[in-house]
């Protein structure tokens, strides 16, 4: 249960950072899986730090991906991107593996809708791509008004 928790909210957020979390998280998918994950244009975002805050969901986002990957996807190679632009800061995920049709909703899956939901709270657009025997590429983006205004939040 404590290891559950722990990746719930994973207090090496508020003491590593985002990047180095990232970069320990990413190690799993290799040791147990055989699944490559390649971080590129990582560099730590200027976003407050808190439980349900931009860094939080920042994390769980690629998580979750990963965690569908290592499920569904099939997949031996993927690709984070996590930089920042003049917009904010940019995540973006491709998994090089089995696709699926984005339009279709399977009972009892919950990896795109709670991206979504993280993605909500923060207050950016999400875009995810993919189709069946293709690669599955998740994007979002943490607009600067965005994290201007969620900083309150994580505060609290």
């Amino acid at each position: 249960m404590r290891a559950l928790l722990l990746e719930l909210r994973p207090q090496a957020l508020e003491v590593d950072g985002i990047v180095m979390t990232l970069e320990r998280r990413s190690e799993v998918p290799d040791q147990r899986h055989r699944i490559n994950v390649e971080l590129a244009d990582v560099s730590e975002p200027d976003v407050p730090i808190g439980p349900i805050g931009p860094t939080h969901a920042l994390y769980r986002i690629p998580q979750e991906a990963l965690n569908s990957i290592v499920k569904y996807a099939q997949a031996t190679q993927v690709h984070v991107r996590l930089s920042r632009n003049a917009d904010g800061v940019m995540l973006k995920s491709t998994a090089e593996g089995h696709g699926f049709a984005t339009d279709e909703h399977v009972p009892g899956h919950f990896g795109l809708d709670s991206t979504h939901e993280q993605t909500a709270q923060i207050g950016g657009p999400f875009d995810v791509r993919s189709e069946s025997g293709a690669a599955t590429t998740i994007q979002v983006t943490l607009r600067r008004p965005a994290i201007g205004e969620s900083k309150g939040d994580d505060e609290r």
